[in-house]
């Protein structure tokens, strides 16, 4: 039956005047759209809703699509648009959805994602993560190319709008579409307009930036936005939002925050599409585009870096960097790393080669002197200084005017007559690109480069304040925003032999008396990781300054002989972790993520009166196995070695009877943290659920029985005639905490799982 208000709804979206709307009794519809009277009438027919436009039966979305969005002049005008990626590799991708992982090339996986959107209950958030300069952006820009093509070609009938916030609030998206309409230069699409489409899936939209969005108004602040424009689509329509891994990781905004379950009442459901390094396919393919025998080069450069997963070959930006530069100056990878420079197995020392290359660019064009305009350490520090301007503003842009004022005063320091050619040439530099629609504005090449500028600057505040103890410049420098992770792991490879014992004394100064929370307990907590990694302190290093640890930072490192005492640690993860004589006291974890196979080693690591909230064992497929109890965090800690002492309480020892059955209720709750519905369909169909008679006749009942799910209909659960589940209890935590708490409501339910046999 027609969903009159529904239709209301769609086309008040798009008309001048919503009081000139008009509905008759006979299905007749009227309205103004851009000074033009459009008159339709509906027509519910056995294959759906069809409108009845200039004498001719066209299908209602096809309606909207085509003759009142006009989204096939929106397809070519996202074509037209320069900023499309040429040429662009893609890069393997893993999908994780709710019951199973999928692994192909990412420009695939996202256009599944978005193809099966119509068949997806209610409103689908697919996070696309990757590491900084792994190609989250440029996938999106190329899917925008691809789709709109497709959409002209009448081989598809949604269109993907990539759209970057640039720190905008969601609550604000208005003005960030607006602004994007503005520059297609389209007219008569209004924010309603594209929210009706979204919810009939005829645009899905990317939303670039997300990770940047949190860091401008805090990760809560960005859940709630996101809350708000799911709300206004209603339980319809798709999402692709990017996102460093970092940031999906230290805010888990999928797993652990309560925001969304608590706002959002239709049904939602979260992905994860995780864009993987380059191999050898994606670098050979990239070659192709600009040598003749791109195997043979690719073998050249592989000689050179020795190993097949270094970053040159791992990282799209600097890759594709250095094969700018060998097909532009013709030239070997050997000697434009080698040219004054033997560091080239970290990513500083490639950075360093395009400095060097810079240098004697401008060499050459001093014809009249024969000597470089700049020197390679006054080019470190110029770029340096620029990025430390950057920082302070919270900005990664720069006017020229402002370039060329800190080269004056740097001119002075360096007792360097001012030329105007090399004032001038700093508007060309090679790591300084123009900034779209600024022709004034200059930015790093890419924002990689603009941290690792950022972590020398930060080098040089440390040096001052150990040898002229400049504390408060420190302080002020770590106090102004979150750093990212690349830039402490920069820092810890330009900070060329000085004393750590010095640094770890430096940094505990500036946060000394720091009673209240701020960016320097984070920051502090960021670096010291890498600061201390492979790092081999004669005597006990203390930190007992409330320090804040997050995320991946302790992945991969060698961390020997230190305190931890009175810190926080958030989402960490153990992943390929050497810890040695490590104790952590009266410290709290809200997680600790320990992955199945993983050449984590603790020894002699302890626990000393912590607080640890859960533990989360991941395997290969990126299942995850949760244990929220004291007691069965305690274990499974004590498997992989760690010790614990000075206990509060004694463990307790549960009785469980069939290990198996309890492990599946529990992967079954979590089950919800991705997906607010759970279907019947999908644990019949899907590859995870290979024990579904299990769940459908032993575990849902028993869910049922206890209150913690109830069964629900949905228009959705009508169409594919599925039953569904939703969570009763909203806090996940807490049904799992209740496995050992008497005192709980539900330590019935757990006493039934444990007895089952």
């Amino acid at each position: 039956m027609i969903n009159i208000k529904d239709i209301k709804k769609d086309i008040i979206s798009f008309a001048d005047d919503e009081e000139d709307v008009i509905f008759e009794t006979d299905g007749t519809v009227l309205f103004t759209r851009q000074g033009t009277v459009i008159q339709f009438k509906l027509k519910e027919t056995e294959n759906g809703l069809f409108v009845v436009y200039n004498d001719a039966e066209i299908k209602y979305r096809t309606f909207l699509s085509k003759e009142i969005a006009r989204l096939d002049i929106f397809a070519n005008k996202l074509i037209e648009k320069k900023d499309s990626i040429d040429p662009f590799i893609d890069a393997n991708a893993t999908l994780y959805s709710s019951s199973k992982k999928t692994e192909k090339e990412s420009l695939l996986l996202i256009k599944d994602e978005c193809d099966k959107s119509e068949l997806f209950f209610g409103t689908k958030i697919t996070f696309v993560t990757a590491d900084a300069g792994h190609g989250k952006t440029v996938l999106l820009k190329e899917f925008q190319k691809a789709q709109a093509k497709r959409f002209i070609d009448g081989e598809s009938n949604y269109i993907f709008w990539h759209i970057d916030l640039q720190g905008r609030d969601l609550v604000r998206l208005n003005e960030a579409i607006m602004y994007d309409l503005g520059l297609l230069r389209l007219s008569g699409l209004y924010f309603s307009s594209i929210l009706t489409l979204m919810k009939h899936n005829l645009i899905i939209l990317g939303i670039d930036g997300f990770d940047e969005l949190a860091a401008e108004i805090g990760g809560e602040n960005a859940l709630g936005s996101l809350s708000n424009l799911v709300l206004n689509m209603e339980g319809k329509g798709t999402l692709i939002a990017a996102s460093r891994r970092t940031f999906f990781n230290t805010q888990d905004y999928i797993k652990r925050t309560k925001i969304l379950h608590q706002k959002i009442k239709q049904d939602c459901g979260f992905n994860e599409l995780k864009i993987s390094n380059w191999k050898r396919k994606q670098n050979i393919e990239y070659l192709g585009y600009y040598f003749d025998k791109p195997e043979n080069k690719y073998l050249e450069i592989l000689s050179i870096v020795k190993d097949a997963n270094h970053p040159i070959l791992e990282r799209p930006y600097l890759f594709t960097k250095i094969v700018e530069i060998l097909q532009q100056d013709n030239i070997s990878l050997s000697d434009f790393l080698d040219a004054k420079s033997d560091n080239f197995n970290n990513i500083n020392g490639v950075i360093e080669a395009f400095v060097r290359r810079e240098v004697l660019k401008w060499n050459y064009t001093d014809k009249d002197t024969g000597k470089p305009y700049l020197s390679f350490e006054q080019h470190m520090e110029l770029l340096s200084i620029i990025a430390s301007e950057m920082w302070e503003n919270q900005n990664e842009i720069i006017s020229i005017d402002n370039i060329q004022f800190l080269l004056t005063i740097l001119f002075e320091d360096w007792n360097v007559d001012e030329e105007i050619k090399s004032i001038r040439m700093v508007e060309s530099h090679a790591l300084l690109i123009p900034v779209t629609n600024k022709d004034n504005y200059r930015k790093f090449d890419h924002i990689e480069f603009r941290n690792f500028f950022i972590a020398k600057a930060l080098v040089e505040f440390v040096k001052d304040a150990i040898d002229k103890n400049h504390i408060n410049n420190l302080k002020k420098f770590l106090y102004i925003a979150q750093l990212p992770d690349s830039i402490a792991h920069y820092f810890s490879n330009l900070i060329n032999g000085l004393d750590k014992d010095k640094i770890v004394t430096v940094l505990k100064e500036v946060i000394s008396g720091e009673w209240k929370p701020t960016y320097l307990q984070p920051n502090i907590g960021t670096i010291i990781p890498y600061l201390l990694h492979n790092f081999s302190p004669q005597k006990v290093i203390y930190f007992n300054n409330k320090l804040t640890f997050s995320s991946l930072i302790f992945e991969n490192k060698v961390l020997r002989n230190i305190n931890f005492a009175e810190c926080n640690f958030v989402n960490i993860s153990f992943n390929s972790s050497f810890l040695q004589d490590i104790t952590f006291n009266k410290s709290s974890f809200n997680e600790i993520r320990i992955y199945y196979k993983s050449d984590n080693q603790f020894i002699n690591v302890h626990f000393d009166n912590c607080e640890i909230n859960a533990v989360i064992l991941i395997d290969d497929e990126g299942e995850q196995y949760p244990e929220y109890t004291p007691t069965n965090i305690i274990s499974t800690l004590k498997q992989y070695g760690f010790k614990f002492d000075n206990l509060e309480k004694k463990s307790i020892i549960l009785d469980v009877r069939n290990q198996k059955f309890n492990k599946t209720v529990k992967r079954f709750i979590t089950k919800f943290n991705k997906s607010i519905y759970q279907y019947e369909i999908d644990i019949k169909e899907e590859s995870y659920y290979s024990n579904s008679k299990e769940i459908l006749t032993d575990i849902i009942p028993l869910l049922i029985k206890h209150e913690i799910i109830s069964e629900v209909e949905t228009k959705n659960t009508r169409q594919v005639n599925s039953k569904a589940w939703r969570l009763v209890y909203k806090d996940i935590e807490e049904i799992m905490k209740a496995e050992e708490d008497n005192k709980s409501e539900l330590s019935k339910f757990w006493k039934e799982v444990n007895e089952h046999k």
